[in-house]
């Protein structure tokens, strides 16, 4: 997940804000800050957070450009080579805030419990009442591989020490739904979840072990990344097609469908703002037809997402 910073410090391209992109001041744990010249000559800092696809491709973000700057084909072949790669959901941004809204939401209501036989059996029935359209969709995503490494990770802090007091302290989870605490607490949590998540990976739904081998959630994180304007999708699913086939015809369909669909619900009922309806407008284009609802069962993005 290593960002190419030689690429950053060579980035040279205007923005329709009036700011001039040229390089890199700085890159940390959670943000990239680029040089911005303005038109006097000025320099200003620009700030962003790494979790965006494009930092991650070498492709400049639509965010910062105003205007696309990449080529559909370049990009797609990129995104090809991504399949399968193990962090698909750590560098797209409305990917990892949706995974990371999921953890807080356990933390919040399970940090304290320890019976980890009927926590997992709660989170079973409990998808009925946080995504109702999809209710197998949180037992499907906490049995995932990308939520299992970001609790592994969490499992694996460092032990704090007396001569290192700062290291009593926990704040993981980062950068937008942070879960702070006594590190020995925090760590114990983790812990019990990753028990909690081999238990629901024996009978979880949708295969989530096989989730980026599916070309519409790997593409879709470009979609939600700003990436492909809609004249650009038939041309997205024509590559596509030509890599998987059709998809309508595929072996996978039930399964690539599924998976989906628990995606875009989790992103619907988990953050209060995404590109949702981008992921449901390629999966338009390659013949996948579903709406999608928040936690009231109300349509956030009707059948098809119109153009």
């Amino acid at each position: 997940m290593a960002i190419d910073e030689d690429w950053l410090r060579a980035l040279s391209f205007p923005t329709t804000t009036g700011v001039r992109i040229e390089g890199l001041l700085g890159c940390g744990s959670e943000k990239i800050t680029l040089k911005g010249v303005l038109p006097d000559g000025e320099t200003v800092a620009v700030v962003s957070y790494k979790h965006h696809l494009g930092f991650h491709i070498r492709e400049v973000p639509p965010f910062l450009s105003g205007k696309p700057l990449y080529d559909v084909i370049r990009v797609c072949k990129k995104l090809r080579a991504l399949i399968g790669c193990g962090y698909i959901d750590a560098i797209s941004s409305d990917y990892d805030r949706m995974f990371s809204s999921v953890l807080k939401w356990l933390h919040t209501t399970h940090g304290d419990r320890e019976d980890v036989e009927k926590i997992a059996t709660l989170i079973r029935a409990i998808g009925t009442v946080v995504t109702p359209a999809v209710p197998e969709a949180l037992h499907f995503i906490l049995a995932s591989p990308g939520m299992k490494r970001r609790l592994q990770e969490i499992a694996s802090l460092p032990e704090a020490t007396k001569s290192e007091p700062l290291l009593m302290f926990a704040r993981v989870n980062l950068p937008n739904f942070p879960i702070e605490g006594a590190r020995d607490h925090v760590v114990r949590w983790a812990e019990r979840m990753l028990r909690i998540q081999a238990d629901l990976e024996r009978d979880a739904p949708f295969e989530p072990k096989t989730l980026e081998q599916n070309p519409t959630y790997v593409w879709g994180a470009a979609a939600v990344d700003e990436f492909f304007v809609n004249q650009e999708m038939p041309q997205v699913a024509q590559f596509i097609e030509a890599q998987f086939g059709k998809l309508v015809e595929s072996a996978h369909l039930q399964r690539w469908s599924g998976q989906i669909d628990a995606i875009t619900h989790l992103m619907a009922c988990f953050l209060k703002r995404s590109n949702v309806g981008r992921v449901v407008r390629l999966a338009r284009e390659l013949g996948l037809w579903f709406e999608v609802c928040d936690r009231q069962m109300e349509v956030l993005v009707p059948m098809g997402a119109p153009d």
